[in-house]
């Protein structure tokens, strides 16, 4: 315990509600990692990468109805509020899946569960960032969230095992049923976070009463787009998102083209990719516990943010020389690897200075729809180079990440400068200005 103090720097009254934030994002890890390789080697064994492209764009509406529900609610319930009744809409349909999915499921069910398993980690991963935001300060997440990030790497990690060692003798059945009890899993983290950041003088409290439980309109639902319109930073923030979605689709389909004709069958698919996400996430730990942490706590998010494209750039130059199925994998190793920990606990840290309103509003628009409109441009460009060849498109890798990690620097500048002591006036004229 006084190891792991003094590795993070956890104060008292920080180590309980700490614990549970990490709890919370091993359980929204955790099920992503199990949902992901089983929708993926369902689809592509059935259907092709090409078809795989298909889906994905359908997923830029499922992603626009997300963010429009998702921010209603909050307008309506309150951050807690909605995260308990987003813990109730999933487990009826994780209960819908477990009945339905066969090793050969209709086209209709396998659609809809590759488009539930993005929809999981498009939900989960902005609720789970948009609460920790709203109970921390500045000066915690460079302290905390390298620990807390910690819990969905190690969440992944037992996911992508879980996948790797069960699914050839199982299926996939047994695996929907772990995702619900950890659905019910962050329903208890929620209400007992809840309860910590409503006590008086805790560490870890609201910075703004989640009160809500008003009459509302619907067209409220695209505040979070408006927020990010007025607001120079906010724009940072979802261009910085926009970059990594792209580039990480363009890398994604790269791989899916070359798994698609190395291997075949179901579940071998879905064993290497259990294997390789299990890679993925170890190194996304190591690089969590030593490099995170370190860069965080002494020179904030913006050089957190320039390890993933550096990482980009090298493994899609060794994808261009050699496009196999090895050469694949280091895409989705030097993707996956770097992004579950240090890109995203830099990239998220950035609302840490925003108001609650934008940590839930302004990130929903920018997690959930822009996220996926940012797939649908890459999904765009990657059906082009179909007919040029899989290779050339690291080409167009190579060349945003050179914009990606000019504009990492500048937004991390901007963020130490609203993280100042006394400078929350500033941080408000960051979301209305």
């Amino acid at each position: 315990m006084k190891k792991l103090h003094k590795l993070f720097d956890v104060r008292p009254g920080e180590f309980e509600p700490a614990l549970l934030m990490f709890g919370f994002f091993f359980s929204v890890i955790a099920v992503f990692q199990v949902l992901k390789p089983l929708k993926k080697g369902l689809f592509v064994s059935h259907f092709g990468a090409e078809q795989e492209l298909i889906a994905k764009g359908i997923n830029i509406d499922v992603a626009f109805t997300a963010m429009i529900g998702f921010t209603y609610l909050y307008n309506w319930l309150g951050g807690r509020r909605l995260i308990l009744s987003l813990c109730a809409f999933f487990s009826c349909a994780l209960l819908g899946f477990y009945a339905a999915m066969t090793d050969s499921p209709s086209g209709l069910v396998n659609y809809a569960f590759y488009l539930f398993g993005d929809l999981w980690s498009t939900v989960w991963v902005a609720a789970f960032w948009a609460l920790l935001n709203e109970v921390s300060t500045s000066e915690q997440s460079a302290r905390l969230y390298g620990l807390i990030g910690t819990g969905g790497l190690v969440g992944g990690i037992a996911g992508a095992a879980l996948v790797s060692g069960t699914v050839r003798n199982y299926s996939s059945k047994p695996l929907i049923l772990l995702c619900l009890g950890l659905t019910a899993a962050i329903f208890f983290f929620t209400r007992r976070i809840d309860a910590l950041a409503q006590t008086r003088g805790a560490p870890m409290a609201y910075r703004e009463q989640p009160v809500r439980l008003e009459r509302v309109q619907w067209l409220s639902a695209l505040d979070g787009a408006k927020m990010v319109m007025r607001s120079r930073y906010l724009l940072a923030i979802v261009a910085i998102l926009a970059l990594y979605e792209f580039c990480s689709q363009i890398l994604d389909f790269q791989f899916s083209s070359v798994l698609a004709r190395a291997l075949s069958g179901e579940r071998n698919v879905q064993a290497y990719l259990g294997r390789l996400y299990l890679v993925t996430n170890s190194l996304a730990l190591v690089s969590q516990v030593v490099l995170t942490t370190l860069l965080l706590r002494h020179s904030g998010p913006g050089a957190g943010l320039v390890v993933l494209p550096a990482a980009m750039c090298f493994a899609s130059t060794a994808f261009w020389l050699d496009p196999t199925l090895i050469m694949g994998s280091l895409l989705v190793v030097a993707d996956n690897g770097l992004n579950y920990s240090i890109n995203q606990t830099s990239r998220e840290m950035l609302f840490v200075p925003t108001s609650s309103d934008a940590q839930y509003k302004a990130r929903a628009f920018t997690n959930m729809f822009v996220q996926r409109l940012a797939k649908g441009a890459a999904m765009l460009v990657s059906a082009v180079f179909i007919l040029i060849g899989m290779r050339w498109l690291s080409v167009v890798t190579l060349g945003i990440t050179l914009a990606w990690i000019w504009l990492a620097m500048s937004t991390g500048k901007r963020f130490r400068d609203l993280a100042e002591p006394g400078q929350s006036a500033r941080a408000q004229l960051a979301v209305e200005a």
